[in-house]
């Protein structure tokens, strides 16, 4: 018989794991912050646009079925763990604001945050068409990174 021992380890940490994969992106938008104390009054899927305390602009820069992350351009503080963020993607043919929440965030420079998102409360429908435009950009990507460069233009005549 084998026995393996261990010592006694007080240092427990949550393993993080992916639902869906990401997609790498560059959609330009607005994203409207609804501050955590606001949200909690209700359901985080109820928001819109207008409702939000102030808006940012910034960058989608990756996307899954389950969240994204967005670099946003900020003067002093912005979003926070908790806060909902609003925000739309007519690229992906969803006609209605997307609602997620903030889950993580990071600097990205000076006056620049990444903002790690959450979706919430998105209906079926709108799921099936945000799959579909990730599975766009995943078949575009392989395409434009195994795309022949053209060659450099020649300056003397053939």
């Amino acid at each position: 018989t084998s026995a393996i021992v261990c010592g006694h380890n007080s240092n427990i940490q949550k393993l993080l794991f992916r639902n869906a994969p990401r997609v790498a992106v560059s959609v330009q938008t607005k994203f409207y912050v609804v501050r955590q104390e606001v949200a909690q009054e209700r359901a985080h899927f109820q928001f819109k646009a207008q409702e939000s305390q102030y808006a940012l602009p910034g960058e989608l820069k990756d996307i899954s079925q389950s969240g994204a992350m967005a670099e946003l351009q900020v003067k002093q503080s912005g979003p926070q763990l908790g806060d909902v963020i609003v925000f739309k993607l007519p690229q992906a043919q969803i006609k209605e604001d997307l609602v997620a929440q903030v889950v993580g965030t990071s600097s990205a420079g000076v006056h620049a945050l990444n903002v790690h998102l959450q979706f919430a409360g998105m209906n079926e429908l709108n799921r099936l068409k945000l799959n579909k435009f990730i599975q766009i950009v995943e078949n575009q990507a392989p395409a434009a990174a195994s795309a022949p460069e053209s060659p450099a233009p020649s300056s003397s005549p053939p």
